[in-house]
């Protein structure tokens, strides 16, 4: 491996304990920044899921894009004939988030609220614009300086800023313009996916709150957009973007891992402090060789790389290669420290693919009627969603359950 490539695999993994453990931090404030989603109705009676063979496709290849390079300014010229980097737009955005009171900073913070001053809607016009605009951009390029775990990813929470004044702005500031609120949707949704392509499962996190809030809006206000925003978002749902990377923070993991596990195999002597760190927390009692740790390491990337193929299976065929996985887990102590971080995010992950597949098969819904959800199935099942009538509209149901709570939607009729 060149001096370039380890570099970059260490950007990846930084140090294997702690990057992963700041998985959990990372989760907790995506969990608080989501306070104020609407709780899931009560669970109808179903009839139980149909018993379904498990697949063995062959194992996904996923072609891992290195990290961007910190380059020296570049020359105007060379920059106008590059393209548009969307990442200068959100900045733009960004400052002028920034000049908001705390006040109102507070108030976005949930778009369903019945407070709407109108200068704050005045404020937000040109940071919707901006977002709106970034869409177009050739490329994003947030010119991280990757330096290992150190690594600063200071556009992340303003990011995040950003996603929820755009929900807001649509929810409370476009009235009867609903085209208008349909494109600050799908720029939320093209912000989730500047922030997490290429990088690790961290940002990735990030991607799959933003679209979370953005999906739980359309839930409510799908009905109410124009045949010409509704294809748009019909094509936004579609495009595989989002899984794929997923697949490629899975895949950067697994290849920092390796890293990590080259790293300690190739060292002589006793271990070094932040090994023994490591090791401590992965193997208190100090029973464990260097050959020994290194062999339990390489077996976490492996399963890593199992996870991106498996990501793909039907509900059922994943239950029954957890349950095997977590049996192998059990024998594992690098896996009983670093691996339930990783398994969260894989589940939110899960979740909010199978909320965008809800909400794209809903417009199908709204755009040829029930026959079209043959068209959209349920990537838990592999079967058609569960479609309910209510009394304003129809539900959609999955067959997932994330954290205990089957996953639907309910959109009430145009």
């Amino acid at each position: 491996m060149t001096e370039t490539n380890q570099n970059q695999h260490r950007i990846v993994s930084g140090r294997l304990l702690l990057g992963l453990l700041l998985l959990v931090v990372v989760g907790i404030a995506i969990v608080a920044w989501q306070t104020t989603r609407q709780p899931a109705p009560p669970a109808s009676p179903k009839p139980p899921p149909v018993a379904q063979p498990v697949p063995a496709p062959a194992p996904r290849v996923v072609t891992l894009r290195e990290p961007p390079a910190t380059a020296e300014p570049a020359d105007p010229a060379e920059t106008a004939a590059a393209g548009v980097n969307a990442a200068d737009l959100y900045q733009r955005a960004f400052d002028l988030l920034e000049q908001l009171t705390p006040a109102e900073k507070e108030l976005l913070r949930d778009w369903r609220t019945n407070a709407v001053p109108t200068e704050l809607c005045a404020k937000l016009e040109p940071v919707a614009a901006l977002a709106t605009e970034a869409r177009s951009a050739t490329h994003t390029d947030w010119g991280v300086e990757w330096v290992g775990f150190e690594t600063q990813l200071k556009h992340v929470a303003p990011a995040m800023n950003l996603a929820r004044a755009l929900v807001w702005h649509a929810a409370q500031c476009r009235g009867a313009d609903s085209g208008g609120a349909g494109a600050d949707i799908l720029a939320t949704l093209r912000l989730g996916q500047a922030v997490a392509d290429p990088g690790p499962v961290i940002s990735h996190l990030v991607d799959s709150a933003i679209q979370t809030q953005s999906l739980d809006y359309l839930a409510e206000h799908l009905h109410t957009l124009p045949a010409e925003s509704m294809a748009q978002l019909v094509a936004a749902l579609s495009d595989q973007a989002y899984e794929e990377s997923m697949f490629q923070a899975l895949e950067m993991e697994a290849a920092g891992i390796d890293f990590e596990a080259d790293r300690l195999a190739a060292g002589t002597g006793p271990f070094s402090e932040s090994e023994r760190a490591l090791l401590l927390e992965i193997d208190p009692g100090g029973s464990m060789t260097r050959d020994q740790l290194v062999a339990e390491i390489r077996k976490v990337a492996a399963w890593e790389r199992e996870w991106v193929t498996a990501l793909e299976w039907t509900d059922t065929a994943y239950a029954a290669w957890r349950a095997r996985l977590d049996v192998e887990l059990q024998t594992n102590p690098v896996a009983r420290v670093l691996m339930p971080a990783l398994d969260g995010s894989i589940e939110r992950t899960r979740a909010t693919v199978v909320r965008r597949a809800l909400v794209l098969a809903a417009a199908r819904v709204y755009q040829e009627g029930p026959g079209a959800l043959t068209q959209v199935l349920d990537p838990a099942s592999g079967q058609p969603f569960v479609y309910r009538y209510t009394a304003g509209g129809f539900e959609l149901e999955s067959s997932y359950r994330y954290k205990d709570e089957t996953i639907r939607y309910t959109f009430p009729n145009r």
